[in-house]
């Protein structure tokens, strides 16, 4: 993810501190800011929370349900041969890639992150509560 590329000023980013050629770092505030609104709407009243091990099958299965999303079979099939692949590296398939992004990672990217990390379980908790109610 590169500044400036996508807006974020609703996400409020917060990358104030990290060097200009910390792309990662950068990309690690926009996750955390995205998981840190997802928490405040969470807390904020009911809403439909899908586990990141249920990705990307949950977006046909239980997003575009409970959304009332119009799609034809032809943008669900388009959908699912999508989520086949790693999102950066289109020809590729997805089999995870975060210990090796871990390794060069600056110690601000780190720290964003290990925040990004907190959101996680927080909505995590959130979800298996509704879950089990």
């Amino acid at each position: 993810m590169v500044p400036g590329l996508i807006d974020t000023s609703r996400l409020e980013p917060g990358a104030q501190g990290r060097a200009p050629a910390d792309l990662d770092g950068y990309a690690a505030c926009v996750l955390r800011a995205t998981l840190q609104a997802a928490l405040d709407a969470a807390r904020a009243g009911p809403v439909q929370l899908v586990g990141y091990q249920d990705l990307p099958g949950a977006v046909l299965t239980t997003l575009v349900p409970t959304l009332a999303l119009a799609c034809g079979a032809e943008e669900l099939d388009a959908m699912k041969e999508r989520g086949r692949f790693h999102g950066k590296q289109g020809g590729l398939r997805f089999s995870g890639d975060a210990a090796a992004q871990e390794v060069h990672a600056t110690p601000f990217c780190l720290a964003a992150m290990a925040e990004a990390e907190q959101c996680c379980r927080q909505l995590e908790a959130i979800r298996l509560a509704h879950a089990s109610a």
